[in-house]
């Protein structure tokens, strides 16, 4: 099967079973307009762009650019963070250490998972003008890949030993008006991916190289 055919996977019976027991070992939900430690610090109306989970924690970056976390195990607001001056879009995790955020100001925030509310650690440019968010987020390898509303896919650099980021490094043409997805085409986030794929609002899927961004097909 060629690589654009295993692109589409219909799922199994044993993954919708799968997801139905994690379903049901959830013991409750989770709102911005119940949690104590954010009703006093930020609109509890801001709602919720993203979410990501990691070790029983569940993440959620919202429209007052604030990232919440709860815990899966009995649903209680572990706390909040501050870290982008707009709506987060984007939340992806690295190796259960290190969470990114993207956001409408245009960079990407790396947080450390060591402590039960995350700590902000550091930050990079993705895109230069503020009126250009970044929507989606995937990693791997040393690479953060950002999908951003101009079109254009940009890779950022991770250097996990610092947990430091670079700006952009590379940078697609632009092929249609927003990015709204992104996924890589590998064996996880550890390790560099084959491709980088991307959709957006032209209704095309498109695979660029990991490295410097070149269009594959």
């Amino acid at each position: 099967t060629s690589l654009a055919g295993r692109l589409l996977v219909a799922p199994t019976r044993g993954m919708l079973s799968s997801l139905s027991s994690l379903v049901a070992s959830l013991t409750g939900s989770w709102s911005t307009d119940d949690a104590p430690p954010v009703e006093s610090t930020i609109d509890a109306a801001s709602h919720v762009w993203c979410l990501a989970e990691n070790a029983g924690l569940l993440f959620a970056g919202n429209a007052a650019g604030i990232l919440h976390v709860w815990s899966l195990k009995d649903s209680q607001s572990m706390g909040s963070s501050a870290g982008h001056s707009g709506t987060i879009y984007a939340l992806c995790v690295r190796d259960n250490k290190v969470l990114f955020s993207g956001g409408a100001d245009g960079k990407v925030c790396v947080w450390d998972l060591s402590a039960p509310v995350p700590e902000l650690i550091g930050s990079a440019q993705a895109v230069g003008e503020l009126s250009c968010p970044v929507l989606t987020l995937a990693v791997g390898g040393t690479g953060v890949y950002a999908g951003c509303a101009d079109g254009r896919l940009r890779r950022m650099d991770f250097d996990a030993a610092t947990k430091t980021l670079s700006p952009a490094c590379a940078t697609t043409e632009s092929l249609c008006k927003t990015i709204f997805a992104i996924a890589l085409i590998g064996d996880g986030d550890a390790q560099p991916p084959l491709a980088v794929a991307s959709a957006g609002s032209d209704s095309k899927v498109r695979l660029w190289h990991p490295d410097g961004l070149q269009l594959l097909c």
